[in-house]
């Protein structure tokens, strides 16, 4: 590419990363020999995805390259707020770079039964999951959580063992739930109990070490997807989940790239 040195207002343009919108739809590539399957565990419905890019190592590498804000860091410095409690740090992307995968998880999802029918493809945020040895836990984050948003897409794109997503019921006073919808309709008791819970967990300052979460008298284990190399796993946000990593185990990263949309 070609490089303008400004000397006057020290900059150049080799400063800039730059890729052709070519180059990242080539890093973006689809498999074409990705297999797929859809599981059905208790009430819990899923669609893995095995061998999903053609170029998982390049695609690593060109995400790694996007700044962002450790935010365990930042609650070191004085005056800093902590406005998301998600593990580890997460990098935001510009959705634009990853459309192609967008229309592919909205067909397989269609295909699987998984949402409803859409005329267009709907609208996908991209983030990414970075989670490594030694890091801590905050807010007790490493409890069983729903996302903000209907469905997830969680691609893996390291190669680490004993790591995935670990699905719970929550077990209130008056029933068991898979849900929290489930839990909105049935119990106002048990909801406000979830929600007190939530607050406490909010209130909880302290750091300490990660640990993987198996369940309690309020929470109930009975499935993981594990995160295999690139692969994926596509489910539903309001089933309560939590991420199993081992941050004791040394010079380890846990790595993914997460597709979140809302209906």
């Amino acid at each position: 590419m070609m490089n303008v040195i400004d000397e006057k207002n020290n900059i150049s343009l080799s400063e800039f990363i730059r890729y052709t919108d070519k180059d990242i739809l080539e890093l973006t590539k689809i498999n074409e020999n990705c297999s797929i399957e859809k599981y059905k565990v208790e009430k819990l419905e899923y669609v893995k995805i095995y061998n999903l890019f053609l170029y998982p190592e390049d695609l690593k590498k060109f995400l790694c390259k996007f700044p962002c804000e450790d935010r365990f860091l930042s609650l070191s410095e004085t005056g800093s707020e902590l406005t998301s409690s998600a593990p580890g740090f997460q990098q935001t992307f510009d959705k634009h770079y990853f459309r192609k995968i967008s229309e592919f998880i909205s067909k397989v999802m269609q295909e699987n039964n998984l949402s409803q029918h859409y005329w267009a493809v709907p609208s996908w945020e991209y983030y990414s999951n970075c989670m490594y040895s030694g890091m801590k836990s905050y807010q007790k984050n490493n409890l069983p959580h729903v996302d903000p948003f209907d469905y997830a897409c969680n691609m893996y794109l390291s190669n680490i063992e004993n790591t995935g997503t670990t699905f719970f019921t929550f077990i209130g006073d008056e029933h068991e739930y898979y849900d929290v919808k489930e839990l909105h309709r049935r119990s106002k008791k048990d909801h406000n109990l979830f929600l007190k819970q939530v607050f406490e967990n909010s209130m909880d300052k302290d750091f300490v070490d990660w640990k993987t979460f198996d369940g309690n008298s309020r929470y109930r284990k009975y499935h993981i997807i594990d995160a295999e190399y690139n692969s994926a796993s596509i489910y539903k946000g309001c089933y309560w989940h939590s991420i199993r990593f081992d941050s004791q185990i040394k010079n380890q990263i846990r790595y993914s790239l997460v597709g979140s949309v809302k209906k």
